[in-house]
This record gives C-alpha cells, structure tokens and sequence, in this order.
C-alpha cells in the first residue's frame, strides 16, 4: 500500500511539474512575441554583452537583424562621449542605488553616426544570473502599433486629461477603452 501511494504522489508530482513547464514555456512565447511586436527598442545585456534585442532596437542602431546585435559587447555601442556617464550609472544600479530613471545616453549606429535617446536601464534576474535590460521608449504615436508600455502611456495620459477636464462638479466623467481581439479579422 505504501509503494502504491509513493507512486501515485509520484505521478501527480510529475504530472504537476508538466503543467508548470507547458505554462513557463508559453509564457516565454508569449514575451517574446510582445517584445518583438514592441516599438519601444528592447535589449538585455549579461556581464555587458549584449544577449537579446528586439527589432525595434536593431532599428535604432541601424540593423536589419536583432541577432546581428548578440554578443557585440553594450560599451561598443555606446557613444565615447556617453561610455563613462554609463558605466558609473551600471555601477549605482548593481549596487541597488540607481532605479529606471530615465538617463541620456549615446548609441553608435551601425554606419558609426552617434544618435542620443533617453534610455532607461534596469536590472533583473533572469535563472540566477543579474541581467540589465536597456530600454529606449518610442517616442512615435502609439495609435495601431503594439507596445510594451503603450498602456501605461495610454492610462497617464488618460489620468492627466481627466484631472484638467473642465466640468461642472455635479456632472459625472467616464472614459471607456475598448481592445477588440482579432480587429483585422472581425474587420
């Protein structure tokens, strides 16, 4: 009886343990096609190589193709003139001392022209291992295209509008957002 129910626990062990590796693996599906469909340009560096980049990061610096951009080393597309301005904010963030906050930094383009944005660093933890992740924010309309923090701008922006509206004090005030999954199709 006990062997029975040592492999029946066994069993639902395993049987639970599939489950969760279908869910992780659609879960990594998931974020990959949000990060490749994003505007917002997105790359995640381990010990300063650059181990992913989205298509719209490629972009920014001039490549047709994301993967051409994992391994090159993140100092070696970073502008001279930036290179210690980013270093020092690297060291604030491993230390926890430094958040998101947004910091000016250069980029190399592909054909050695230097463009500036406004770049976010963070750090996360990816299987153990500290990973940055360099996000540069679209600063294009949203309106049609997806994007990481396409919501989030959407409901500021939404916020702010509805602080300033100007309306009697007794009229009430809504706002409706409505996403139609498979627009093209229901189209």
């Amino acid at each position: 009886q006990m062997v029975c129910l040592r492999e029946l626990a066994s069993h639902h062990t395993v049987r639970a343990l599939e489950t969760a590796r279908i869910r992780l693996n659609d879960y990594e599906t998931r974020q990959k096609q949000l990060l490749a469909g994003s505007t917002d340009a997105v790359a995640h560096a381990q010990e300063g190589i650059l181990c992913d980049a989205n298509p719209a990061f490629a972009t920014l610096l001039g490549y047709d193709n994301p993967d051409d951009l994992v391994g090159v080393p993140l100092m070696d597309i970073v502008s001279t003139d930036f290179q210690t301005r980013v270093k020092e904010h690297l060291k604030l963030l491993n230390k926890g001392k430094a958040g998101g906050e947004a910091l000016e930094c250069g980029f190399i383009h592909q054909d050695g022209m230097a463009a500036s944005a406004n770049t976010e660093f963070r750090r996360n933890s990816v299987n153990g291992e500290i990973q940055i992740e360099i996000l540069v924010r679209a600063t294009v309309s949203h309106s049609g295209g997806s994007s990481v923090s396409g919501r989030s701008m959407f409901l500021e922006s939404l916020s702010a509008a509805l602080k300033n509206a100007q309306t009697p004090q007794k009229q009430m005030q809504a706002a409706m957002f409505i996403s139609v999954d498979d627009y093209p199709g229901v189209e």
